[in-house]
């Protein structure tokens, strides 16, 4: 192993010598970018009706990538290699030759491609309607003296079968949500799930439907939150009698004047919304204010109906005609843009596509540096009197559908050289090369292959780890916390110097993740705080783990993740095991410990008042078990029994505490049970556990 150690020592500097000197010298001819439309599929039988949403399909096919398409009258096709199939026509009303009716917004189930978990295969649309005849469907409205309004706006399930002969079931649609609006401007104008929630995440498979609000101040509506232009967020499943749920987080559930279905209100009328990884707990809202086309950074409970924000507000170059939306780009191909926001715009000659970037610095005060045209487009390929919108393919990179031409372009960087003087060359047009210059591309060809062959040569000479323990030696092994309690301290594996430091004030979330499911967080939210009952839980879910008997090369891990001000997470991993191979020092019952007085703490920096007060259980000695030295007994028929003795205070004090956790752990399960989480039959095993973990215990 030590040669291993000398060899890599001996290679690193001279190949990041050799790495350095080989990109100085590629360098020389250096490279611009320049961006061309490529026709990625002909569409003849696309229907000439505005087209609302084009959404690449997670569903693998044996050779083609396929698309789901959408336009305003219902007609929902498919597209699969360079083929378009038309699938359904969606009833989107139960009264037909009703006027008004149009769809909104599509968008697929966050869980689309995973069998055997809730919104599997499901998508769900909106679409605006005149109201039924029949008053009495329920349906949300304003709290204050409802009126009958004369537009619903709806949102409904459907169920796409991939693999049946009838791909969509019309029969098997379901009305999620039913919004009375004042007049069909009012429009749900995008339903969407958070892409950057894993499964694990407390706010995954929560649905956010954007509701315009009117550009021109209605009397009858316009001092209701529900028609100030607001966003709303709800979870889509069916719970009893209840098409859809509200989250218990919403930040409007205890008003008494603000429907609890409301994430953020006030903002008039919205065109879009978007996340960015740079706001992993806030909203990119597009809408028009005050006459102006802007975005905003909107965090969960915002309310714009008295004051407007000044912070984090970006200007759109977009004229009264666009109905462009803003897209969040994080693709490969496009490396200068990763991160950014893009959207389309249209001048009097061309379509340009721009881009902002939404850090502090880059906010309204800076206008001329918030908003950039990355490309004018040309003309030829793409017309300023066509229809075009902006989406993404299944990599997330840029498609553009001409409803117009009817085709869908992709957009591609094609590499400009440039010499000495600035002038730019393209690669087609320099067609003879003298020979100095073929010379110099040879060299540097073979240049690029000895480093490849030097990198390749690294990689096999290095020690071959286990992936296991790579990924380990990259996480943080343990943390410590100062005496004042104000910092934490981080180390890495088989290290004693501290790696680096973060202010606990700094922290703003902790997740405790046991066998990459999380059990456990913490944050300022209502319900993420720490208590009797949550220790118990963690407890239950941590012998649930240590009962499962790990065979071969199955793994039992539990790792803290902890997210600061920055939206950095830190990755602690507390306890690895690999088989009958602890790869960890701590013990598993100490990571249980360790993790629950952590929880403790943490929880009563971020949620004090939510965080209950924890009891100090003082530790009973059993005087029966202590052994002390005796002499042997010759006859065991004569040895008495050792007298019983009385239980004490404490003994009586820690059995009733016992049947108290035992109590709260059985309240928390039929809450569970009630709430939906738990089934009749996860329900029964998880009660005998609790129950027999009792009568082992007495």
């Amino acid at each position: 192993m030590e040669i291993f150690h000398f060899i890599r020592k001996r290679f690193k500097p001279t190949f990041l010598m050799m790495l350095i000197i080989s990109c100085l010298l590629i360098s020389l001819t250096t490279a611009a970018e320049k961006y061309r439309l490529d026709v990625f599929a002909q569409l003849p039988t696309l229907s000439s009706a505005n087209n609302i949403a084009v959404i690449p399909l997670p569903i693998k096919s044996d050779k083609n990538n396929q698309y789901l398409l959408a336009d305003e009258t219902g007609q929902l096709s498919l597209l699969s290699g360079t083929k378009l199939l038309s699938l359904a026509h969606l009833p989107l009303s139960d009264t037909k030759n009703t006027p008004h009716v149009k769809l909104t917004a599509l968008t697929l189930h966050p869980s689309f491609s995973l069998a055997n978990k809730t919104g599997y295969q499901t998508f769900f649309t909106a679409h605006i309607e005149p109201i039924k005849t029949n008053n009495n469907v329920a349906r949300l409205t304003r709290l204050e003296n409802p009126i009958t309004l004369p537009f619903d706006a709806v949102i409904t399930q459907w169920k796409y079968h991939s693999s049946a002969p009838k791909i969509i079931d019309v029969q098997q649609r379901r009305e999620v949500l039913r919004i009375a609006v004042p007049t069909a401007t009012h429009q749900i104008q995008k339903i969407a799930f958070n892409p950057y929630n894993k499964v694990w995440h407390d706010d995954y498979g929560l649905m956010h439907i954007a509701l315009s609000g009117n550009s021109e101040e209605d009397s009858t509506t316009s001092e209701d939150a529900l028609y100030s232009g607001v966003v709303l967020r709800i979870n889509p499943e069916k719970f009893g009698l209840r098409n859809y749920r509200v989250p218990s987080n919403n930040p409007f559930v205890k008003a008494y004047d603000i429907n609890k279905e409301i994430f953020i209100l006030g903002a008039k009328n919205i065109k879009s919304f978007s996340w960015s990884k740079q706001h992993h707990d806030a909203l990119l809202v597009q809408h028009t204010y005050d006459g102006a086309h802007k975005v905003a950074v909107a965090k969960k409970g915002t309310d714009w109906r008295e004051a407007y924000q000044n912070k984090l507000v970006f200007p759109l170059k977009l004229n009264n005609e666009s109905h462009a939306k803003i897209f969040t780009y994080y693709g490969r191909k496009l490396k200068t843009l990763v991160g950014s926001i893009l959207y389309l715009s249209k001048n009097r000659k061309n379509w340009q596509l721009a881009k902002f970037d939404t850090t502090t610095q880059h906010s309204e005060m800076n206008n001329e540096i918030a908003t950039q045209t990355i490309e004018l487009l040309n003309s030829e390929e793409l017309a300023p009197q066509s229809n075009v919108s902006l989406h993404f393919d299944h990599a997330g990179e840029p498609l553009l559908l001409d409803s117009t031409k009817k085709q869908l372009l992709s957009i591609t960087t094609v590499q400009l050289k440039t010499d000495g003087n600035n002038n730019v060359q393209t690669e087609d047009t320099q067609a003879e090369q003298p020979s100095e210059e073929n010379n110099s591309a040879y060299g540097k060809l073979l240049l690029t292959l000895f480093i490849l062959v030097l990198s390749v040569v690294f990689y096999r000479l290095r020690p071959q780890k286990n992936s296991v323990i790579v990924k380990l030696r990259n996480q943080f092994a343990r943390f410590e916390l100062d005496d004042t309690k104000t910092t934490l301290s981080f180390y890495k594996r088989h290290q004693s110097k501290i790696d680096s430091h973060l202010l606990v004030s700094d922290i703003i979330n902790s997740e405790i993740v046991l066998n990459d499911k999380n059990i456990s967080t913490i944050n300022k939210d209502t319900d993420n705080s720490f208590n009797e009952q949550r220790e118990s839980q963690l407890r239950l879910s941590f012998s649930q783990a240590h009962r499962h008997k790990l065979i071969g090369n199955d793994i039992r891990q539990v790792t803290l993740y902890i997210t600061d001000k920055s939206t950095k997470t830190h990755v602690v991993s507390l306890y690895l095991r690999k088989g009958n191979q602890r790869l960890t020092k701590v013990k598993y019952t100490d990571t249980l410990e360790a993790v629950i007085d952590w929880s403790w703490f943490i929880a009563s920096q971020l949620n004090p008042e939510e965080t209950g007060s924890r009891k100090i259980k003082k530790a009973v000695v059993n005087k029966s078990i202590i052994k002390t030295p005796k002499k042997p007994i010759t006859n065991p028929v004569i040895a008495q029994e050792p007298t019983k003795t009385k239980q004490t205070q404490e003994e009586l004090r820690d059995i009733a505490v016992h049947d108290s956790e035992l109590i709260n752990a059985l309240d928390k399960l039929v809450n569970l049970k009630q709430q939906g989480f738990l089934t009749d039959e996860e329900f029964s095993l998880a009660k005998a556990k609790i129950l027999s973990d009792m009568m082992s215990n007495k």
